[in-house]
C-alpha cells in the first residue's frame, strides 16, 4: 500500500464524518513516509523504520499507536494488524521506549484482550520480550523515576490576552497554583492544586543518574498533575496554540503507562526537591487515572471514537492485572481564551462514564 493510497482512503472515510465544532473544511491529511504499510488478504502491518522508531515520540513518523487506531476504527474496520521492526541495540534509548510503548499497545489490543484485533509474529514478540529492558528491571523491582524540579524554565509572567503568543511553559505557570489561572483547570476538573513538571524519566539501580536512563530524555516530566475526586490523579498533556501532532496521544499513553506503575509499586518515585512539584508520595492509593489531552486545538485524526477505544482496552487491562486495580480515562479538553485575557477550558464531554469503573467494554458507546 503505498502512501497516496492511505491517505485517499483516510480522506475518504474523514468525509464521512461530521466536521467537529469549530473545523470549516476537511483537513489535508498526510501519511508519514517512515512508515511503510502492506496488507495481505485482512490483516495490515505497520513497518516501522529506524528513523521512525528514533523520532521524537510526539511526531508524526513516531506514533505508531495513533496511525494503527485511525485505520482500525476509521477505514479498515474488519482488518487485523500488526508492527514489524528493526533489531536495535539493546542499550539503545529510543529503542527501548519504542519496546515499552509496543508492549503497552499488544496488551491493551493484543491476543489477551477482549476482541482482540492486533497480533505481533513470534518474532516481534520474542525480540519484545528478551530485549525490553524496562520488563527486567521492573521484575527486580529495581525502577526509580528522576527528580522533578518545578521551578525549571520559570520565567516572567506573560500577561498577553493573545492565545498564539504563549508558550507551553507560559501557559504551564498561568495555569499551576499561584498562576494567574491558576482556578481554570481546578473548577473545570473538580481537581486540588495544579502542579506542573511532575517527573516521569525511568531509571534502573538506586538513584537517578544519565548512565541508567531506560528512555530518552532523562528529565522527562508530565506538563501539569492534580489530585482528583474519588481517589484520582489528573494528568495533563498541554500543547500550545498550533501544535497539532497526532503524537499527543503516544506522549500521554506513555506517561499513564509510568504513572500507572508508580501506583502498583513497580516503580519507586523520586521525592521532588522543591515546594512547586507534587509530591509522589500522594499517589498512595489511587485508584483511577484521568489523562487529559490540553490543548487549543488537536490534530483532525484524534477523535472521541480513538479516546473512546482507548478507555474500552484499559477497563479489560484492569480486569486481567492482578497486580494493579488502577483505572484509566482518558479525556479531552480545548484551551481558549476570554475578552479580559483569562485562560479557559472547554471539556469535551466524554462518553465514558466516570462515575463508575466496572463498564464492560461494550458499554463504552462510540461516537
Amino acid at each position: 500500500m503505498d502512501k497516496s493510497e492511505l491517505e485517499s482512503e483516510m480522506k475518504r472515510a474523514y468525509r464521512e464524518l461530521p466536521l467537529p465544532p469549530g473545523r470549516k473544511k476537511r483537513p489535508n491529511l498526510k501519511w508519514p513516509e517512515d512508515i511503510k504499510v502492506t496488507r495481505e488478504e485482512d490483516k495490515i502491518t505497520l513497518h516501522m523504520s529506524e528513523k521512525a522508531i528514533k523520532s521524537n515520540m510526539q511526531s508524526n513518523a513516531s506514533v505508531f499507536e495513533g496511525w494503527l487506531l485511525v485505520l482500525k476504527w476509521l477505514v479498515y474496520k474488519h482488518c487485523s494488524f500488526s508492527v514489524d521492526f528493526p533489531p536495535g541495540k539493546k542499550g539503545d534509548k529510543h529503542y527501548q521506549r519504542f519496546l515499552l510503548r509496543l508492549s503497552l499497545f499488544d496488551s491493551l489490543f493484543g491476543n489477551e484482550s477482549h476482541h482482540s484485533w492486533f497480533e505481533l509474529s513470534q518474532s516481534m514478540r520474542e525480540r519484545l520480550k528478551n530485549d525490553c529492558l524496562y520488563a527486567t528491571y521492573r521484575n527486580q523491582k529495581r525502577l526509580i523515576s528522576n527528580t522533578g524540579r518545578g521551578d525549571r524554565g520559570k520565567g516572567k509572567v506573560n500577561a498577553t490576552n493573545d492565545l498564539n503568543k504563549l508558550s507551553e511553559p507560559e501557559l504551564e505557570w498561568r495555569l499551576c497554583k499561584d498562576g494567574t489561572d491558576a482556578n481554570c483547570l481546578k473548577k473545570t476538573f473538580n481537581t486540588g492544586n495544579i502542579y506542573r513538571q511532575f517527573p516521569v524519566g525511568v531509571f534502573h539501580g538506586k538513584k537517578p543518574h544519565k548512565n541508567n536512563a531506560l528512555f530518552p530524555g532523562g528529565k522527562a516530566c508530565v506538563d501539569l498533575v492534580a489530585d482528583g475526586e474519588k481517589k484520582s490523579f489528573w494528568i495533563f498533556e498541554l500543547k500550545k496554540k498550533k501544535n497539532i501532532p497526532l503524537g499527543i496521544l503516544s506522549e500521554l499513553l506513555f506517561y499513564v503507562k509510568v504513572v500507572r506503575d508508580m501506583i502498583a509499586g513497580r516503580i519507586t518515585p523520586w521525592r521532588p526537591t522543591d515546594k512547586d512539584c507534587y509530591n509522589p508520595a500522594e499517589l498512595t492509593g489511587k485508584e483511577i487515572i484521568n489523562a487529559c489531552f490540553l490543548a487549543p486545538e488537536f490534530h483532525p485524526l484524534l477523535m472521541e471514537t480513538i479516546i473512546n477505544q482507548l478507555n474500552g482496552a484499559f477497563v479489560q487491562l484492569k480486569k486481567r492485572d492482578n497486580m494493579c486495580s488502577v483505572s484509566v480515562v482518558f479525556h479531552k479538553a480545548i484551551l481558549g481564551m476570554d475578552n479580559n485575557g483569562k485562560l479557559k477550558v472547554t471539556r469535551i464531554p466524554n462518553l465514558y462514564d466516570e462515575s463508575s469503573c466496572s463498564h464492560s467494554e461494550d458499554s463504552i458507546r462510540v461516537s
